[in-house]
C-alpha cells in the first residue's frame, strides 16, 4: 500500500473562472476647511487634499487594489508588521535624476513629495477606520513606512489610493557559516588574503581608503576595540559611532553576553566584518592585531541586527526587512561612500522586495552597495540559492574564495575496517607542527563521541585523555568540536564528514552510506589553521568514517595507527566555498549574480571583547577567524573605496565595471568556474586600479515591480544575460567601452567561449556544459576597416552590439562565455564581461535534469486570457509529477495539477512509471487548489491575487514496491498574475 496517495488526482486541472468586483475608487479627505482661514492649519489642509486628489486622479481605475505579497495571511485577526510602499518615487530616484540633468525628473521626486503622499495614506486609513501604528518611515531609498496593523484590514488597506504595495517584514541573518569560527593565530595580521587580492600594493600605490565613508550594516560594533576606535568620526560631542536602527538609538555597539549556562554569547559578526574593512593595526597588548584593506577610511556602525535585552536564550541576532531599511536610509542620509550588507534572507527570492529596492535606491543616491551573496550553495539547493538583498540588480553581489593555505597530509590506519587513508591534517596548535612526536607510530586508541558535543562525553575525565576522539560533522562549529575536545584531554581529533538529524528529539549522526555532498573530505571550511587552544584536526571522507561508525556500533573498539611520513601540502587557493550561494538572479532574466567573488574563508579579523561595560577588559586574544560569504563581502567594500579613493567623479556602476572587470577568473581542477558561481571572478585591486577603461552592458532592467510604476534604465552591469532564447533564433544586447582617461584607447577585442565550466557537484544533478559550436556570438560595432580593434577617444564612450545565434538544433543548456578586450600597451589591464545565454529546445539528450523545456504560451496570466503549461518530461523513472504554485517567499500556495498512473490490484496500489515527452496542462488561468481541504473534506478552488509567483514542475521517482522517495527534482518558471478587469501589462525581461 502505498500511503502517501491514498487521496490523489490522476489528471487535474483548477480552470475556473472568477468574475472582477466593480466598484469606486475609495479615497479620503480632511475635514473641509473654512474659506474665511488663511492661517497656517487650512494651508496644511489644503495641500493635503491636493495631495490626496492627485492620488486618487492616478488611481481612478475600479477597485483599484495594491499587489499584497504572497504568504500573508489576511483572514488573520493577529497584529502583524508589514512594508506598505507607496507610489511617488523616493528622494533617491531624484537625486539619480539630478545627476542625469534631468531637472524636471529631479524635481517630481523629493523628500516633501514623499512626505505629502505619506500623510494622505495616514489620513485615509483613519477615515476607512482602519487602525495601525507606524514604526519606522522611509523616504529616501523606499517610499513607504513600516506599520503594525490587524491582519484582517490589510486587504481595506490595499485600496487606499498610492498604496502600491503589501510585503511581509521578513526576518534577515547574518550570513557566515556556523561550521568556522574562531580561531587565533600569532601573526602580527594575516594578509594572505589581502596579498591574494592585491591590497599590498594598492596600499605601496597610496590608496588607503583615506578621506571616504563606510557604513557597515550589520550587528554593531565593539567600539572600544583597540583597531577599531580610531576609525571612527571625532564629533563635537566625542566619537560618531552611527545608529542603531534595532534599538533605534545612536550607540550601535554590539549585543552584550546575557545570562548563565547556555544563555545569549553577545553578538560579533559586526565587530569582524568592519576589521576586515577597516582595522587600524594599533594593538599593542598582545602578538597580533587586524589591518583592514582600508583602513584610514572613516567606519560608521549600523546596527540592524540584534537580540532584544529581556532575550536570555536567543542563538543568534535577526533584524528585519524594515529595520534593514532604516539603517540604508541613515546610511545615505550620512552620505557614506560605501555601505556593506553581510546580511540576508534565503527565503526571499525577489529582485524586487523591499530591501532590495532600498538597495537599488542607495546607490541611485550615490552610495556603492556591496552584498553577501549567501551561504546556502551546500543546504541542498545548489543554483538559485541564493536570496535577498544580494538579488539588488544594482548591487555588488559577492561569492565566497578560498585562500592560498597550509594543510599536512598523513597516512592513517584503523582497526575496523583495516585501511590505511591519506587523509589532511587541517587544524593544530600554534606552534606545535611536529606531528611525528604527538601521534608517535604505534597505534593510539580512539572513542566515537558522536556530533562531538560536550555532552556526548562521559563524565570520567580520564575516559578520553591522550586518544583520538572520532567525530561526525554537524550541528556545531568546527572550533567548538576542537576546543571541547582539547578540554577533554583528547590527543587530536578525526572528523568524518556528514551531517546531522533528529531520532526520538535528539540531535545524533546521520549514518547513513550515501548522503550528497557529504560523502568525500570535508575541504576547506575545516581547515582552521593554527589556534591557541586547539589540537590536531584530521579531516575524513564522510562514506569512509560512517562506515567505521557502523561497525563500532557492533564491535565497539577504535584504533587509529600513523604513518611517520607526514607531508606539507601547500593549497593555492581561488576555489569557490562550496557553501557560497550560486545564482542566477531572480530578476526573471537569469540575470548573472554573484558579480565577484573575494576571500571568504577562514578569515581573520577583530572580534568583541565588550570593553564598553569593563573598560579594563584585555583585548589582547580579541580576534577570530571565520568563514562565509560575510567575510567576502567586507573585502571587496574595502576595494570599492580604494578604487572612489582614486577616482572619486566615478558612479557606484563605475566602480563595480573596474572591479568586475578585471577580475581574475578562477577554476577548480581546471575546469573554470560557471559564472552563477563565482561571478566575473575573483577581485584584484592592483588591476583595478590600473584599467584606464571600463566595459558595461547596456540592456535595460526594471528595479522596481515591473507592475508599478516601473523605472526601466541601462543596466550598466559588468555582465549580461540573454536570458532564454529558443534554438534557431538569435538576440542582441548593446555594450558600452568607457574611457575615463584623458587618452585615446585601441583595444583588440575577441569573443571567448567556455568550452567547460563547473556544474553542481552532486552528481544526480550534475549537467555537462553545452557544446559550444552550435551557438555563435559575435560582436559589432567595431572599428571601419578592422575586425577585431576597438578605439575610444579620451574621455568618451563606444557602443558595441553582442549578438548569439544558435542553430536550429541546439541542444538546451546553459551557454557561457565572455567579451575580453586587451591593450598592447604595458600596464593596462585586459577588460573582460562575461555572458549566458539559456537556450530551450525540446528533446535534448545533453541534460540530465528529468524536467526539460518549461514554457507559458504566455508569461502574464489573466482569469479571462489562460495560457498554457508545457514542459518536457526526459526520464523514464519519473512516477509522479507535481505542478504547484509557490510565493516568492517560496511559501506552497496549492496545485495546479498532480499527473500519475497509479494501479489498484488486490486493494495494492503502484505507482507506474510515467512515458517520456512532451506534457501539456492547458488553460491556467490563475486558480488553483489550496493545499488544505475545507473542513467537509472537499478541494478548495482560490485564484491568485495580482503579483509574481514562481510556478513549479516537481518530478518524483518513488519505489514502485515500496512506495519511497528515491530521487526528485524540480524546475520553476516566474509567472505574473493581473486581473483581467485591469489594464494588460507584461512583465520586463
Amino acid at each position: 500500500m502505498i500511503k502517501s496517495f491514498k487521496k490523489t488526482i490522476a489528471i487535474l486541472t483548477a480552470s475556473v473562472i472568477i468574475g472582477s468586483l466593480a466598484g469606486q475608487s475609495v479615497f479620503a479627505a480632511g475635514p473641509a476647511q473654512s474659506s474665511q482661514s488663511d492661517n497656517l492649519k487650512s494651508l496644511q489642509k489644503r495641500l493635503l487634499e491636493a495631495s490626496l486628489q492627485r492620488i486618487a486622479d492616478k488611481n481612478s481605475k475600479p477597485d483599484a487594489s495594491a499587489f499584497i505579497a504572497p504568504g500573508i495571511d489576511t483572514s488573520s485577526s493577529k497584529k502583524i508588521k508589514v512594508i506598505v510602499r507607496l507610489s511617488v518615487q523616493p528622494a533617491a530616484v531624484g537625486i539619480y535624476a539630478a545627476k542625469q540633468g534631468n531637472r524636471m525628473l529631479a524635481q517630481e521626486f523629493t523628500q516633501e513629495k514623499v512626505a505629502d503622499e505619506q500623510t494622505a495614506f495616514l489620513v485615509a486609513a483613519k477615515a476607512q477606520g482602519i487602525d495601525l501604528s507606524v514604526n519606522y518611515k522611509f523616504d529616501t531609498v523606499l517610499n513607504g513606512m513600516e506599520v503594525t496593523v490587524n491582519a484582517n484590514q490589510i486587504q481595506k488597506l490595499a485600496k487606499i489610493p498610492g498604496v502600491q504595495a503589501i510585503h511581509p517584514n521578513l526576518i534577515y541573518h547574518p550570513i557566515s557559516e556556523p561550521d568556522s569560527l574562531a580561531s587565533e593565530t600569532l601573526d602580527k595580521n594575516d594578509m594572505v588574503p589581502l596579498k591574494q587580492i592585491g591590497v599590498d600594493k594598492a596600499w605601496e600605490m597610496g590608496f588607503t581608503g583615506k578621506g571616504l565613508k563606510v557604513g557597515v550594516l550589520d550587528t554593531g560594533v565593539d567600539y572600544a576595540h583597540p583597531d577599531l576606535k580610531g576609525a571612527f568620526q571625532q564629533g563635537s560631542n566625542g566619537p560618531v559611532y552611527g545608529y542603531d536602527s534595532f534599538n533605534q538609538d545612536l550607540d550601535p555597539y554590539e549585543d552584550l553576553p546575557r545570562g548563565y549556562f547556555g544563555g545569549y554569547a553577545g553578538s560579533a559578526h559586526g565587530t569582524h566584518v568592519s576589521g576586515t574593512i577597516v582595522g587600524r593595526a594599533v594593538n599593542v597588548t598582545g602578538d597580533f592585531n587586524q589591518k583592514g584593506v582600508a583602513y584610514e577610511a572613516e567606519l560608521h556602525s549600523y546596527k540592524v541586527l540584534g537580540v532584544k535585552d529581556d532575550d536570555y536564550t536567543a542563538e543568534a541576532p535577526t533584524g528585519t526587512s524594515a529595520q534593514i531599511i532604516n539603517g540604508i536610509e541613515h546610511a545615505v542620509e550620512d552620505h557614506m561612500d560605501v555601505i556593506n550588507l553581510s546580511l540576508g534572507s534565503a527565503l526571499a527570492k525577489d529582485a524586487n522586495s523591499p530591501d532590495s529596492i532600498a538597495v537599488n535606491n542607495a546607490v541611485l543616491a550615490g552610495v556603492i552597495a556591496v552584498v553577501a551573496n549567501g551561504n546556502d550553495g551546500s543546504s541542498g539547493h545548489y543554483y538559485y540559492s541564493m536570496g535577498s538583498p544580494a538579488s539588488a540588480q544594482l548591487a555588488i553581489s559577492v561569492a565566497a574564495a578560498t585562500s592560498p593555505s597550509v594543510q599536512y597530509e598523513v597516512s592513517v590506519k584503523d582497526s575496523v575496517l583495516a585501511q590505511s587513508n591519506l587523509l589532511r591534517l587541517v587544524a593544530w596548535q600554534s606552534g606545535q607542527t611536529v606531528f611525528g612526536s604527538i601521534f608517535g607510530t604505534k597505534p593510539v586508541e580512539a572513542v566515537y563521541v558522536g556530533l562531538g558535543r560536550e555532552t556526548d562525553y562521559t563524565s570520567d575525565p580520564t575516559m578520553f585523555k591522550d586518544k583520538i576522539v572520532f567525530i561526525s560533522r554537524g550541528l556545531i562549529s568546527f572550533e567548538e568540536k576542537v576546543k571541547t575536545a582539547k578540554k577533554m584531554g583528547a590527543k587530536a581529533i578525526i572528523i568524518f564528514n556528514g551531517i546531522d538529524k533528529v531520532e526520538n528529539g535528539v540531535s545524533v549522526p546521520n549514518l547513513d552510506d550515501n548522503i550528497p555532498g557529504r560523502n568525500g573530505p570535508i575541504g576547506s571550511i575545516a581547515a582552521l589553521g593554527d589556534g591557541h587552544d586547539y589540537i590536531p584536526l584530521i579531516d575524513m571522507p564522510g562514506q569512509l568514517g560512517r562506515s567505521i561508525a557502523r561497525q563500532l556500533q557492533m564491535w565497539g573498539t577504535l584504533q587509529f595507527t600513523f604513518a611517520s611520513d607526514i607531508k606539507v601540502i601547500q593549497l593555492k587557493g581561488d576555489t569557490v566555498a562550496e557553501f557560497s550561494s550560486r545564482g542566477p538572479n531572480s530578476d526573471g532574466n537569469y540575470g548573472i549574480k554573484p558579480d565577484v567573488s573575494a576571500p571568504g574563508v577562514n578569515i581573520y579579523s577583530t572580534f568583541p571583547a565588550y570593553g564598553k561595560v569593563n573598560p579594563s577588559q584585555s583585548y589582547e586574544h580579541a580576534y577570530a577567524r571565520e568563514s562565509g560569504t560575510s567575510m567576502a563581502s567586507p573585502h571587496v567594500a574595502g576595494l570599492a573605496l580604494l578604487v572612489k579613493e582614486k577616482h572619486q567623479d566615478w558612479s557606484p556602476a563605475d566602480v563595480r565595471a573596474a572591479l568586475a572587470n578585471t577580475a581574475d577568473e578562477i577554476n577548480k581542477d581546471g575546469t573554470m568556474y560557471d559564472v552563477y558561481s563565482q561571478g566575473s571572478g575573483r577581485v584584484n585591486i592592483v588591476n583595478a586600479l590600473k584599467t584606464p577603461a571600463i566595459l558595461q552592458a547596456l540592456d535595460k532592467i526594471t528595479i522596481y515591480d515591473n507592475q508599478y510604476n516601473p523605472i526601466t534604465m541601462d543596466s550598466e552591469a559588468p555582465n549580461l544575460s540573454f536570458g532564454m532564447i529558443q534554438a534557431g533564433s538569435e538576440a542582441s544586447k548593446p555594450l558600452q567601452l568607457k574611457n575615463t582617461s584623458g587618452g585615446s584607447l585601441t583595444y583588440t577585442a575577441q569573443v571567448v567561449m567556455h568550452l567547460k565550466v563547473t556544474s553542481d557537484p552532486d552528481p544526480t544533478r550534475a549537467i555537462p556544459t553545452p557544446n559550444v559550436k552550435d551557438i555563435k556570438v559575435t560582436l559589432d560595432g567595431l572599428d571601419t576597416g578592422n575586425s577585431n580593434k576597438i578605439t575610444v577617444g579620451p574621455y568618451d564612450r563606444h557602443r558595441l552590439t553582442l549578438t548569439a545565434k544558435t542553430k536550429a538544433k541546439a541542444p538546451p543548456g546553459v551557454y557561457e562565455g565572455e567579451v575580453l578586450l586587451t591593450n598592447a600597451k604595458s600596464g593596462i589591464p585586459p577588460l573582460h564581461l562575461p555572458f549566458v545565454i539559456h537556450v530551450g529546445e525540446d528533446d535534448s539528450a545533453n541534460n540530465s535534469f528529468a524536467i526539460q523545456d518549461i514554457k507559458l504560451s504566455n508569461n502574464t496570466v489573466t482569469s479571462d486570457k489562460p495560457v498554457d503549461i508545457s514542459f518536457t518530461l526526459h526520464s523514464n523513472t519519473v512516477n509522479y509529477i507535481l505542478i504547484g504554485l509557490y510565493g516568492l517567499d517560496e511559501k506552497f500556495l496549492g496545485y495546479v495539477s498532480y499527473i500519475n498512473d497509479i494501479e489498484v490490484k488486490d486493494d495494492t496500489e503502484k505507482l507506474n512509471y510515467l512515458p517520456a515527452g512532451k506534457i501539456t496542462i492547458p488553460d491556467f488561468d490563475g486558480t488553483y487548489v489550496d493545499e488544505y481541504l475545507s473542513p467537509e473534506g472537499d478541494n478548495v478552488i482560490k485564484q491568485l491575487t495580482d503579483g509574481n509567483y514562481n510556478l513549479g514542475i516537481i518530478a518524483n521517482s518513488f519505489n514502485p514496491e515500496t512506495g519511497e522517495l528515491e530521487d526528485q527534482t524540480a524546475i520553476f518558471k516566474s509567472i505574473f498574475v493581473q486581473d483581467s478587469s485591469t489594464e494588460s501589462v507584461t512583465p520586463s525581461p
